[in-house]
C-alpha cells in the first residue's frame, strides 16, 4: 500500500501535467519524492533509466514524462515524436518491474484512443477512428504504451492505473507557436489579430466540434489519489465533466483578450479528436470530481499567458518531460 512515507518516482515533474502532480503531491503530505531533469537523466536512455532505478528504489512511480507539442510540430516530425515516446515509455515501465515497484500509473491522452476509449478492450483496438491525422505519431505511441501496461499486468500482476485526463490546460503550458496546445495557440492568434487591428480571425478546427476541457490541477488532485488507490489495468476516465463546443472555447478567450471582432473557422481540420461520453465511475468512486470552471480555468491561464509573453523568445512555458 502506498502511503505518503512511500518513496515517489514522478517522471516528467517539469512539465504542465508533471510541476502540478508534484505540487499536489506535497500539499497531500508526501515527503519521499524523487524528480529528474531531463539532463540528468534523459529517459530515451535505457542505461540510464536504469541506473536512475537501481539507485533510488522508488516504491511508487508517477510517469507522465512525454514528448508533446503542438500539431504542426508533430505533424512534421512524426518520427521523432514515436521514438521519443515509445523509449520513455518501454524504459520506464520495465525498469519499474523488474525493480520491484508496488504501484505504476502511466498518464495517457486522449488521442491514444478511439473516439470512445471505453471501447480501449475491444476485438477492434487496433482502429484509428477518430484520431486527427496531426496526431496519429504521438497516439500510436501512447496507445502502445497503454497496450504494454495491461501486458504487463496480466503476465506479471503489476499494479499499474492508466489514466486518461481529458486535454488539459492551464498555467504552465508552453506558449510557443511551434509547440503550442489548443488553448495558447488561440491565445496566441486572436491576440495576434487584435494586435493588427483587423475584423476578422480565421482560427483552426470546425465550430461545432465538442471536447472536454480540464484544468491542469484538478488532473493533478486525480492522479494523486490514483497512487493510493487500488483499479484494475482499464483505462480511468478523468474528466471535468463539461462539454464546449470549439466556437465557445474561442469566444471565451477573446472576450478575455477584448477582441471584439468575428471568429471564423476553417473548417476543413479538426483541432481535436471527436467528444463522446466516457465512463467516470472509477474516479467518481474515489470521490473525485473536478472543481474548477472552463472560466476560472482561462482566467488563470490567461494570468500565465501574459507573464510568458514578457519573457525573451525561446523562454515562454515549460517543456513537457
Amino acid at each position: 500500500m502506498i502511503s505518503t512515507n512511500s518513496k515517489i518516482y514522478l517522471a516528467g515533474h517539469r512539465g504542465l501535467l508533471g510541476a502540478a502532480i508534484n505540487k499536489q503531491l506535497q500539499a497531500s503530505g508526501y515527503q519521499n519524492v524523487v524528480t529528474r531533469t531531463r539532463a540528468e537523466t534523459d529517459l530515451r536512455n535505457q542505461a540510464l533509466v536504469e541506473q536512475l532505478f537501481a539507485r533510488e528504489r522508488p516504491e511508487a512511480v508517477i510517469l507522465s514524462a512525454a514528448r508533446v507539442a503542438g500539431q504542426q510540430a508533430v505533424s512534421s516530425q512524426p518520427g521523432d515524436y514515436l521514438q521519443a515516446n515509445l523509449a520513455i515509455g518501454l524504459n520506464v515501465i520495465d525498469a519499474a518491474r523488474r525493480w520491484g515497484v508496488k504501484k505504476l500509473v502511466y498518464v495517457a491522452s486522449p488521442q491514444a484512443f478511439q473516439t470512445d476509449f471505453n471501447q480501449f478492450n475491444d476485438k477492434d483496438f487496433a482502429s484509428v477512428k477518430g484520431i486527427v491525422a496531426a496526431n496519429m505519431a504521438m497516439a500510436m505511441a501512447k496507445r502502445s504504451i497503454a497496450t504494454m501496461c495491461q501486458a504487463y499486468a496480466a503476465q506479471h500482476g503489476f499494479d499499474v492505473t492508466i489514466a486518461v485526463p481529458s486535454y488539459l490546460y492551464g498555467p504552465g503550458e508552453s506558449i510557443e507557436p511551434s509547440v503550442a496546445q489548443i488553448v495558447p495557440n488561440l491565445f496566441n492568434i486572436i491576440e495576434n489579430a487584435r494586435e493588427r487591428g483587423v475584423q476578422s480571425v480565421e482560427l483552426p478546427g470546425q465550430a461545432d466540434e465538442q471536447q472536454d476541457f480540464l484544468y491542469v490541477d484538478d488532473a493533478a488532485s486525480a492522479l494523486v489519489k490514483l497512487l493510493s488507490a487500488k483499479t484494475n489495468a482499464d483505462p480511468v476516465a478523468i474528466v471535468s465533466g463539461q462539454s464546449t463546443r470549439l466556437d465557445q472555447l474561442a469566444a471565451n478567450i477573446a472576450r478575455l483578450l477584448r477582441f471584439e471582432g468575428e471568429l471564423a473557422f476553417s473548417e476543413d481540420e479538426q483541432a481535436f479528436m471527436p467528444y463522446s461520453d466516457v465512463d467516470t465511475s472509477v474516479m467518481s468512486s474515489l470521490g473525485w470530481k473536478a472543481k474548477t470552471s472552463l472560466s476560472d480555468g482561462l482566467q488563470q491561464a490567461y494570468h500565465w499567458w501574459v507573464e510568458q509573453r514578457k519573457k525573451p523568445v525561446g523562454f515562454a512555458g515549460r517543456a513537457a518531460a
